[in-house]
């Protein structure tokens, strides 16, 4: 791939030729992933086998792209929120089954502070848990396990576990 200044430069300002053959180059997007005002780029380098995907990211540092700084590229299927300067990651293993990952750049570091995850200890339960990165360790914020065949159709797991995907939240004071 190449990266030109301006349009009907003849010379790339850079050239990228880190993908191997048997890749398709797809899902080439472009958007500021590290909320820095500069546009970044990405794209799809591997779908694993539950459908998660990986990208192969590019940083716009001031004068070049150069190859991943933060760890995107080991960040699952991320999702980048400016508004909140938020990452976010999501792995789904069934449709019973999910983790999301929230992260933030703290100090010029990528760094996950909140994991959602919810799983099927049975076929009629729904475990719901938020842990929190505080002091150097993760510690159990939100727990709490719902009856599925209580639950209305179309209707929320538990409201107050959707409150956790705003990393400003710290439950109910």
């Amino acid at each position: 791939m190449d990266i030109y200044k301006a349009q009907g430069d003849t010379k790339p300002l850079q050239q990228f030729a880190e993908w191997s053959p048997e890749y398709q180059l797809t899902g080439l997007v472009a958007e500021d992933v590290n909320f820095d005002g500069y546009t970044d780029f990405h794209f799809l380098l591997n779908t694993g086998t539950q459908g998660e995907e990986y990208f192969s990211y590019y940083i716009w540092d001031g004068e070049k792209f150069v190859p991943d700084p933060y760890g995107l590229n080991e960040v699952c299927y991320a999702n980048f929120h400016p508004e909140t300067k938020v990452v976010e990651s999501i792995r789904v293993s069934s449709i019973a089954s999910s983790n999301v990952e929230l992260y933030r750049y703290i100090d010029g570091e990528l760094t996950r502070l909140r994991c959602l995850q919810r799983w099927d200890p049975s076929g009629n339960e729904q475990k719901l848990m938020v842990l929190d990165w505080k002091d150097g360790e993760w510690i159990v914020a939100y727990e709490t396990v719902i009856d599925i065949t209580k639950l209305e159709p179309g209707g929320e797991f538990d409201p107050e576990f959707s409150h956790w995907y705003d990393l400003d939240y710290h439950g109910k004071q």
